[in-house]
């Protein structure tokens, strides 16, 4: 984990900076923390208009992806998953790069079609924003608001969950706060907006009965075939479309793949 500290601190110092201020870079698809871990590493964006799902500015916040299982007070941290391990509002936690977590099998045993074992995390994790500057004002409950990716109906809101599906697929939010939920009137039958809000990141499971993880939207993302099947996919190259769009920079995608571009590191990575 030193190691790890010290890579992000110079991914902090030396990621590509976006016209708002913002930070950003990325570890390549299919790039999961863990030696045995091994995730999908196409680089098909799936959806490619879709709104970027929690509220910043960009002006003095960002937003990162990584895994709640190894990075600091995950359940992985030590290397032995066997319990939390350090502090789940570590700088580390909210710094880049990004990293996809789609398909990893720490803790997990989920059916998963796109993976290479056939099982893993069925989306990506995404922290609550931080200030640019590198403090930490992330780990606070109830505060960061989720919003739709796209226009859709929403099909279950029920605990700590909300699913809406839209045109392009169906999307599930995970692990936000039940209060927020109703806040925002969100139930189902509801027809919403892309960018309308839907909850607030928080960490509770998915009854939203307890706290049960560290502070992250867990987003999915899931389409139907041509014979009516849905099948679930990696959001991770469209989230960072959406995000280089919200920053002000171009998307990245050509003939609907993620490009390979300065934004995408190694340092930092797996």
């Amino acid at each position: 984990m030193i190691i790890r500290a010290l890579a992000t601190v110079v991914i902090f110092l030396l990621a590509s900076t976006a016209s708002g201020g913002t930070t950003f870079s990325y570890c390549a698809p299919g790039k999961l923390m863990g030696k045995d871990e091994v995730g999908y590493s196409g680089r098909r964006v799936f959806f490619p208009t879709l709104n970027f799902p929690v509220q910043f500015d960009v002006n003095r916040e960002h937003v990162t992806a990584n895994s709640q299982m190894y990075m600091p007070g995950g359940y992985c941290a030590s290397g032995t998953c066997n319990g939390n391990q350090g502090d789940r509002c570590a700088v580390a936690n909210y710094q880049p790069p990004w990293e996809d977590t789609f398909c990893e099998k720490a803790g997990r045993g989920y059916t998963n079609g796109l993976c290479p074992d056939k099982r893993g995390h069925q989306g990506l994790d995404i922290r609550a924003p931080s200030l640019i500057t590198g403090e930490t004002k992330a780990c606070k409950h109830n505060r960061w608001v989720v919003t739709a990716v796209a226009d859709g109906k929403v099909t279950r809101a029920k605990g700590a969950v909300v699913e809406i599906e839209t045109a392009t697929g169906s999307f599930i939010y995970r692990h936000m706060n039940p209060g927020s939920i109703k806040q925002f009137g969100i139930e189902p039958g509801v027809k919403v907006k892309a960018g309308a809000p839907i909850g607030k990141i928080d960490n509770y499971n998915n009854e939203g009965t307890k706290p049960y993880t560290s502070l992250h939207l867990h987003l999915e993302a899931r389409v139907t075939t041509a014979k009516g099947r849905l099948v679930i996919v990696p959001p991770y190259t469209s989230m960072i479309a959406a995000y280089r769009r919200q920053i002000g920079i171009p998307d990245g995608i050509s003939k609907s793949e993620l490009v390979k571009d300065q934004y995408e590191v190694t340092a930092g990575c797996r």
